[in-house]
C-alpha cells in the first residue's frame, strides 16, 4: 500500500480530558457513525490522511465522503480503515445520509471531533474521480445541493429545498455550494415536500 502524504496533515494536540470527552461522545453514536468518526479521528491523529493521488487506487470502489472543516482539503474520503483528502471528488450511484443523533450531537457541540462536531452527514457511492484541482460544475447540467444541520434534517436542492436521497452522478467541489447532482438525476430527488 501507499504511504500517506503525512507532510500535508497537521495533527491536533489533544489533552487527556479532550481525549476522554471524545471517547465518550463516540460511545453514544450508532455503530456505523461511530466507525466513520473513529476511523477519521485515528487517521487524523496519526497524520495518516492519504492525498488525492494516493486515493486514486479506490477508483470504481464504494467510498464514503464528508466535508472536512480544517481548511487543508475540503473533503474526506473513507475506504475501510483509510482516509484520504481532496478538493474535488466525483461519485456515481450516490446516496446521501444524515444521522439524526449525530446531527443533534454536532449542533449541541458535543461531538468527538476536535471542533466538538460529529461527522453525521455524508455521501456513499462509487468513486469516479478524485483530485486537488478541477473545474466547477455548470448550472445547466448540474443541480446544486446543500446541507445545513441547523435548518434541515436532510440534504436539499439549493434552489427549491427539495429533499435529496440519491443521484446517478455527484460532483463535490470547493466553494459556497460544494455538492452538485447531475441534472439527469432528477428522478432520484424526493419532491414530495421540503426537508
Amino acid at each position: 500500500m501507499t504511504t500517506p502524504a503525512s507532510t500535508q496533515n497537521a495533527a491536533p494536540q489533544v489533552s487527556a480530558d479532550e481525549a476522554a470527552r471524545s471517547r465518550q461522545a463516540l460511545a453514544g453514536l450508532p455503530p456505523h457513525l461511530e466507525t466513520l468518526n473513529r476511523t477519521y479521528l485515528e487517521n487524523l491523529s496519526r497524520r495518516a490522511l492519504w492525498s488525492a493521488t494516493e486515493c486514486s487506487v479506490w477508483l470504481d470502489q464504494k467510498v464514503s465522503v464528508f466535508l472536512r472543516h480544517d481548511r487543508v482539503r475540503v473533503f474526506a474520503v473513507v475506504k475501510g480503515d483509510h482516509v484520504g483528502m481532496a478538493d474535488f471528488v466525483s461519485l456515481s450511484d450516490a446516496r446521501f445520509h444524515v444521522d439524526d443523533f449525530g446531527r443533534e450531537q454536532s449542533n449541541s457541540e458535543q461531538g468527538p471531533l476536535p471542533n466538538r462536531r460529529t461527522v453525521h452527514a455524508w455521501l456513499t457511492g462509487r468513486l469516479t474521480w478524485i483530485a486537488d484541482h478541477g473545474t466547477l460544475p455548470d448550472s445547466e447540467s448540474w443541480v446544486p445541493v446543500m446541507y445545513r444541520p441547523d435548518l434541515y434534517r436532510t440534504f436539499v436542492t439549493a434552489d427549491s429545498r427539495y429533499r435529496v436521497a440519491g443521484a446517478n452522478a455527484v460532483r463535490m467541489v470547493p466553494g459556497h455550494l460544494k455538492v452538485w447532482c447531475s441534472s439527469e438525476s432528477a428522478d432520484l430527488m424526493l419532491k414530495e415536500g421540503e426537508a
